[in-house]
């Protein structure tokens, strides 16, 4: 009787030991990346939209482009401001080919509503610069009479930990 007893004891504890092995809830990957984001929104120069940036990035100015830069990962952000240019005229006519002819592959295209309501879409390419495979995220939104266009580009090494940060940082976009 002491024996079946026993058995029964250590059998059970194995059952409960195995359950305890497994975790009932996913996390919510969109709080880890809604806490990469800074607080306060920072406003892109002649663009008339600001967002809120991903953590660590810093302003530079190379040339004619201002944007935003990680030097960490090597990865920047810029805007550009496409006045008399409709949103929807400006993204109907890209496609894998538009990419293609351009030395870039189209890896996808995402249609997407910013945090205010507005359409957006996002186009992610690949493209080599120096051997090393680079990704940038176009991001597009506007209305009928002006576009804009958010663009980051980042090493594909970075792709896992970057892409969605950028694309939540991009949602973020405010107009004046």
């Amino acid at each position: 009787m002491k024996r079946l007893v026993l058995l029964l004891f250590i059998s059970q504890l194995f059952v409960n030991t195995g359950f305890a092995q497994n975790t009932a809830d996913e996390p919510d990957w969109g709080d880890y990346i809604s806490k990469d984001l800074d607080t306060v929104y920072t406003e892109f120069i002649n663009s008339g939209a600001s967002i809120r940036l991903p953590l660590h990035f810093e302003p530079f100015t190379q040339g004619q482009y201002e944007g935003f830069i990680h030097k960490g990962t090597a990865s920047t952000m810029i805007a550009q401001f496409i006045d008399s240019a409709s949103f929807i005229s400006v993204t109907t006519n890209m496609n894998e080919e538009t990419f293609l002819k351009q030395g870039a592959e189209l890896i996808s295209e995402i249609d997407l509503k910013t945090n205010e309501g507005r359409q957006a879409k996002a186009y992610i390419i690949r493209f080599t610069v120096k051997e090393t495979p680079i990704n940038r995220i176009m991001f597009f939104t506007g209305d009928h009479q002006s576009t804009l266009l958010l663009t980051a580009n980042y090493p594909e090494l970075f792709a896992g930990i970057l892409k969605n940060v950028f694309i939540a940082s991009f949602l973020t976009v405010k107009f004046k």
